[in-house]
C-alpha cells in the first residue's frame, strides 16, 4: 500500500485487524470461511489498486451480521482511519428510505400514493402535455412520471437557493415533458423524490427528514443515520472526508464541495455507517422483522421490493431489468436476483443491496469516486458470489481485479490527454477580463457571480457552489468552470455593443444585473 509512512501503515493495519470480522453469533463454518476470504481479497484490492482512501463494509445473512471490515483512511491528511463509527454520505441510496417511508404513510392512510400530481398544486396549472392529472406519487417513486425540471434537482442537490414557495412555483412554471421518456416509461432521476419532499412539506408540514426518521430510522433504532450533515458536529461523529484520486499511485486531493443540511434532499440526503445499515438490511431480508419484532408490515416490504417499472440497463455487469420502490432490481452474472441501490457524489461512492435467494445483504461506502466505485463493486460482487456458490471464486476475481486495474489505468491516460488538450487552449475573450465579472441572475435558479481572484483568474459561484480557477474554452467569449468537481460547465457570455449583457450555462440564461 502507498501510505505516507510505515508508522501510519502499521497503525492502520493494527486497527483493521481489531475491527474487521466482527459478527453476531451464531456463526457457522461457511461464514467463518467467508470472513477469512473477504479479508484477504480486500487486502489484495487495496494493494493492487494503490488505495489510500477508506471504505467500510458490513454483510448480513438472515438476522445476523456475519462480517464487518473497515479499511484505509477517513481523513488522509490527518491519518484518521475508517472505524465502525465513521459516517459516510450515502447519496442516492437514500431513495430506498424515502420510498419505504412513503409506503408506510400510504399504509397508515396518511398519504394516498394514488393521488395525482396536479391535485397537490391547485393554485396553478401544469403544462397540459405533462399528464399532471394522471401522474401520481407512485410514478414519482419509481421514475415513470415522464417529467423533468433540472432547476429543482440542481437547487436541492447543489446550490441551496430555494424556498418552499419558490420550489412550488418552479415546479408549476418550469416543469416540462421529458424529451427522452414519456409518461409510463422508466427514466432514473432525482426529480420524483424532490417533488415528494415538496408535497410532504405542503401536506403534512413536515420535512422529508422528519418523515424518514419517524417512519424508518426510529423504528429500527438507526441512531447513527441522519438527514442532517450537521449531526456530525452536533454529536461528534467521526466522518469520512471526500477525496478525488489524482493519479494511479493513489495520491488524493480533498474535494472542496461538501454537503450541508440545506442540500441534503429526499433523493440523496442521508449519512450512515455500515454497521447502522445492517438494521435496515435485516428488516428487508426478514419481511419487515428486526430484532424479533414486526417493525414494518410484511406486505409493505414485499411491495417495496416488487418490480414496478421495466428498465434495460447493464451496469458493471449487472443486468438491471426493473425498478421497485427505491430499489433497482437486477440479475447477476450467475443469474441471481440482486435488489440494490448505488449512490454517488464527488468523493463518495455507496451501495446498499441484498440477494433474497441467498438471504444475504450488504452495505459498503467509500470516500472516493472513480476508484472508489470500482473497488467497492469488486468487493460487493466477491461477497455475493461467495454466498451464491461461485466455484472459481478466487481465480475469477483475480482476473476481474486485473481487468479493472487496466481499465482504471486507461481512464487515467484519457484524463491526461484531456488535460493536455485543455492546456493548449487560449483565451477567446474579446474584452478585458474585468468586463466579464458581475452578478448574473436567472429567475428559476438564482444569482451566479463571476469574479476574479488575486491572481486574476475567473471564479464562478452559484449558491453553495464555487469553482476553482476557470480555464479557456474554444468558442468566442466563453470559459470553462468546474463548480461541481470533475464536471466542467461552459460559461458562454453574450456581448452587445462592447458590454457583457448575459451568460448561458447548462442551457439557462442569466442576465447581468450588477
Amino acid at each position: 500500500m502507498n501510505f505516507k509512512n510505515s508508522t501510519l501503515m502499521l497503525c492502520i493495519l493494527l486497527f483493521i485487524f481489531q475491527c474487521q470480522g466482527q459478527a453476531d453469533p451464531p456463526s457457522n463454518k461457511t461464514d467463518k470461511d467467508f470472513k477469512e476470504k473477504m479479508d484477504a481479497f480486500s487486502e489484495m484490492v487495496i494493494d493492487s489498486l494503490n488505495i489510500n482512501f477508506g471504505f467500510g463494509m458490513a454483510v448480513v445473512k438472515g438476522e445476523y451480521t456475519v462480517y464487518e471490515g473497515y479499511y484505509g483512511l477517513a481523513d488522509f491528511e490527518n491519518g484518521i482511519p475508517v472505524t465502525p463509527e465513521t459516517n459516510f454520505y450515502i447519496a442516492s441510496s437514500t431513495k430506498s428510505f424515502t420510498a419505504l417511508a412513503m409506503l408506510m404513510l400510504d399504509h397508515k392512510g396518511i398519504i394516498d400514493l394514488d393521488r395525482s400530481l396536479a391535485s397537490f398544486f391547485p393554485e396553478g396549472e401544469f403544462d397540459s402535455e405533462l399528464n399532471a392529472e394522471k401522474v401520481n406519487l407512485r410514478d414519482l417513486l419509481y421514475h415513470t412520471s415522464g417529467i423533468e425540471n433540472n432547476n429543482i434537482t440542481f437547487s436541492l442537490a447543489y446550490t441551496g437557493i430555494y424556498t418552499q414557495e419558490s420550489l412550488a412555483k418552479n415546479l408549476l412554471d418550469y416543469t416540462q415533458p421529458d424529451s427522452r421518456s414519456s409518461y409510463g416509461e422508466f427514466k432514473y432521476s432525482n426529480l420524483g423524490y424532490n417533488v415528494i419532499e415538496i408535497i410532504l412539506e405542503r401536506e403534512l408540514g413536515k420535512t422529508w427528514k422528519q418523515v424518514v426518521k419517524e417512519e424508518v430510522l426510529d423504528p429500527l433504532g438507526m441512531n447513527k443515520t441522519s438527514g442532517n450533515i450537521s449531526d456530525v458536529d452536533k454529536y461528534d461523529w467521526p466522518s469520512a472526508v471526500p477525496y478525488s484520486e489524482i493519479n494511479p499511485e493513489g495520491d488524493l486531493e480533498r474535494i472542496p464541495l461538501r454537503k450541508k443540511d440545506r442540500i441534503m434532499h429526499a433523493a440523496g440526503g442521508l449519512i450512515s455507517t455500515p454497521r447502522d445499515m445492517t438494521k435496515f438490511l435485516k428488516a428487508e431480508l426478514n419481511e419487515g422483522v428486526f430484532d424479533g419484532k414486526q417493525v414494518f408490515p410484511k406486505e409493505v416490504i414485499a411491495l417495496s421490493q416488487k418490480a414496478q417499472a421495466d428498465q434495460k440497463k447493464n451496469f458493471l455487469g449487472l443486468n438491471r431489468f426493473a425498478y421497485g420502490y427505491g430499489w433497482n432490481i437486477a440479475t447477476t452474472a450467475l443469474g441471481d436476483t440482486l435488489i440494490h441501490h448505488y449512490g454517488g457524489f464527488p468523493g463518495t461512492t455507496t451501495q446498499v443491496s441484498f440477494m433474497p435467494e441467498h438471504n444475504v445483504g450488504l452495505s459498503i461506502y467509500g470516500n472516493e469516486g472513480l476508484k472508489g466505485l470500482i473497488s467497492t463493486f469488486l468487493l460487493t460482487s466477491y461477497a455475493f458470489d461467495y454466498y451464491a456458490g461461485r466455484e472459481d471464486l478466487d481465480t475469477y476475481y483475480k482476473e476481474q481485479l486485473s481487468e479493472y486495474k487496466s481499465m482504471i489505468l486507461d481512464q487515467y491516460k484519457k484524463m491526461d490527454e484531456q488535460l493536455a488538450k485543455r492546456a493548449e487552449r487560449t483565451w477567446q475573450l474579446d474584452l478585458e477580463f474585468e468586463e466579464y465579472t458581475g452578478i448574473f441572475s436567472s429567475p428559476s435558479v438564482g444569482d451566479m457571480e463571476v469574479s476574479l481572484n488575486d491572481n486574476s483568474e475567473f471564479i464562478v459561484s452559484l449558491g453553495y457552489l464555487k469553482s476553482g480557477p476557470a480555464t479557456p474554452f474554444t468558442s468566442a467569449n466563453s470559459i470553462r468552470a468546474e463548480m461541481i468537481p470533475g464536471s466542467g460547465s461552459v460559461i458562454q457570455f453574450k456581448v452587445e455593443d462592447g458590454s457583457v449583457v448575459s451568460l448561458n450555462s447548462n442551457g439557462l440564461t442569466f442576465k447581468k444585473v450588477k
